[in-house]
């Protein structure tokens, strides 16, 4: 059965789990720090790379994703998987992860050139709401979030070390990853827990989907 598609009054974005699976035994996740001059709503906050998205471009990427599996506020989808690569940007999953890697993670020659391929598939959706300002007083936005996994099959050493939207971009043993945003505690990845917080639907629905994938870790 089909997702029903009718939030339009919801914001729509787009999270990003981006596996490098060649680091065993499960491989790693890339993480990433919000820098507070460009997201001041979410400065310093550890995250999954995430995207605004136009909800026309939402529709077809959840129409045909079916329900797999609920975990508390996150519902794990069964999506099919696409590769990247030339010829492939018409196919509107592949245009959305390319859009992200290239305007927030800088990638884009690299996709270009096909330096750097993947597969993508839906794997979570989200409802929520987040604030409008750096605080509570700017109010609220109800927001509709999916999560793409993206399995990198080359290039995880084309990601820089920062950009424009990230002050941090770091890979991570999946392991310490979940490890942190069980604990909320920054210092599990090398980050000063008094500058640094471990929150946000986005990083959520990335650990929904990896627990479900390699079961809870232990803290």
């Amino acid at each position: 059965m089909a997702l029903d598609c009718d939030q339009e009054s919801e914001g729509s974005v787009i999270a990003l789990t981006i596996l490098d699976k060649s680091i065993a035994p499960s491989g790693r996740i890339l993480t990433a720090v919000r820098d507070p001059f460009t997201n001041a709503s979410h400065a310093n906050t550890i995250s999954v790379p995430t995207a605004r998205i136009p909800a026309s471009l939402l529709e077809p990427l959840i129409e045909v994703a079916e329900n797999a599996e609920v975990q508390e506020s996150t519902s794990l989808l069964d999506g099919q998987s696409v590769r990247s690569g030339h010829g492939r940007g018409g196919d509107p999953l592949i245009f959305a992860v390319n859009a992200l890697l290239g305007t927030k993670l800088g990638v884009w020659n690299a996709l270009e050139s096909d330096r750097l391929s993947y597969s993508a598939e839906l794997v979570a959706i989200a409802h929520g709401r987040v604030p409008l300002g750096a605080d509570e007083s700017g109010g609220f936005e109800n927001i509709r979030m999916i999560n793409i996994l993206v399995t990198l099959e080359s290039g995880a050493t084309e990601f820089p070390e920062k950009t424009t939207s990230y002050s941090h971009i770091l890979w991570t043993p999946v392991e310490t990853f979940l490890k942190t945003v069980v604990s909320r505690d920054p210092a599990t990845i090398g980050l000063d827990p008094f500058e640094y917080c471990v929150h946000g639907l986005c990083i959520a629905t990335s650990f929904a989907y990896l627990k479900s994938r390699f079961g809870r870790p232990e803290v």
